[in-house]
């Protein structure tokens, strides 16, 4: 019995691996020949097993500040031990970044952090009697750290760590891969695909790291973990749908934008979170639509990006921006929503507004008529969108002029 005890052990505290055994059946018989008491339970013997036979603490003193094994060791020790919170605790930051995947960012062991935590056992002057005394003090210090607030991730990745930004790369490659599955719904399989995937999730780390660490462009702020997901969806799926363009020689018309939705199959609760053109999750309330019209960031020389973007503001009627694009012409939106999205006839359009008593050569004017309102109507909006991107930026030159005379001052 004692010699399974030792031999449990080692397995479970890498003994051998990390030094503190150098042979083990020298080990056992000592423990075995020394320890005459019997009938005692398993906590006494592994108290005299560890003090007495291999003298754990002085071995632990003098070996855990240059030891790489024993590092390595209680490395996965605590990687193990934040599985295991995981599971009983969801944090609210994988919440709001959950791609349905089981990466996890408010529990990722990153290497920074678990230096921090090494740091503490080798400078903690308390000898450390048995591996479970070692455990049982990096995971009190781990417990106060986990799990990883949505603010403190913002900060980790503007302070550049390493770690939080490669673990950022992985997560970004995830949710490309689900804003490209609903792109490519629409999409006839190709030869570019992999090379468009492969484009989207590099390009949009790099702007991210452009955003957070180096400071340019037009640096967003987010509140919440969903604020950050969002605003990395929304790049994805800009720099997809250029993607195409460039690999294709098939133009990718606003319409298809506005009709876009998942196909079957693709409606599990991830695909869900992501349907910005049924239930607009990008605009769950006020301050999230305030947020993405404020950090609307778009080439108006790319008409992509445009149509994107009008197609967005058309699909949300609560969008501040969607009374600046349609006052006025209100019926010709009318139009453009009921033969894109719900995909009627300008025929049919044209039963429901004037219904089927007119006369035949009324009803082809009205058809005709309806025809060139739904051509003219898409480049009015076009044309609105940039007039008022291009007026926001006149105003922001203005206020920066304005408040460097004010420094000036």
């Amino acid at each position: 019995m004692k010699r399974e005890f030792i031999q449990k052990e080692e397995e479970k505290h890498q003994l051998i691996y990390t030094g503190v055994i150098q042979n083990l059946q020298e080990v056992v018989n000592k423990a075995i020949g020394g320890f005459h008491q019997h009938n005692v339970g398993r906590e006494e013997f592994l108290h005299y097993f560890y003090t007495e036979v291999i003298d754990f603490s002085y071995f632990i003193a003098h070996e855990k500040s240059c030891n790489e094994k024993i590092k390595k060791h209680l490395y996965h020790s605590v990687q193990t031990y934040l599985l295991e919170t995981r599971k009983n605790n969801p944090a609210p930051l994988d919440q709001d970044l959950k791609t349905g995947a089981q990466l996890t960012i408010a529990y990722y062991l990153s290497n920074s952090i678990f230096q921090n935590l090494y740091s503490l056992f080798c400078q903690e002057e308390q000898p450390f009697k048995t591996p479970y005394e070692i455990k049982e003090f990096l995971f009190k210090e781990t417990k106060k750290r986990y799990p990883i607030s949505f603010e403190f991730y913002l900060e980790l990745l503007q302070k550049d760590d390493s770690s939080f930004w490669d673990r950022s790369c992985l997560y970004i490659k995830e949710l490309s891969q689900i804003v490209l599955s609903c792109v490519t719904a629409r999409q006839s399989k190709n030869n570019y695909q992999d090379i468009v995937q492969d484009n989207v999730w590099t390009d949009t780390y790099l702007i991210l790291r452009d955003r957070l660490v180096h400071r340019k462009g037009n640096i967003p702020v987010f509140q919440t973990g969903k604020d950050l997901r969002n605003y990395i969806a929304k790049i994805c799926n800009l720099l997809t749908l250029n993607n195409y363009k460039k690999y294709s020689s098939k133009e990718v018309y606003m319409e298809e934008l506005l009709t876009y939705s998942p196909v079957e199959g693709e409606k599990d609760e991830a695909n869900n979170d992501m349907g910005w053109f049924q239930e607009m999750d990008f605009f769950e309330n006020t301050r999230e639509m305030e947020f993405y019209t404020k950090e609307l960031d778009i080439d108006i020389e790319n008409p992509y990006e445009v149509a994107y973007a009008v197609s967005i503001i058309l699909l949300n009627t609560n969008h501040p921006a969607y009374p600046l694009l349609t006052q006025g012409i209100e019926d010709r939106v009318s139009i453009l929503i009921e033969r894109s999205v719900n995909g009627k006839s300008y025929k049919e359009i044209v039963e429901e507004q004037y219904g089927t008593s007119i006369d035949k050569e009324q009803f082809q004017r009205a058809v005709v008529k309806t025809r060139k309102d739904y051509e003219r109507v898409k480049g009015m909006l076009t044309q609105r969108l940039i007039e008022l991107i291009k007026n926001k930026q006149k105003k922001n030159i203005c206020c920066h002029i304005s408040d460097s005379s004010n420094i000036v001052k």
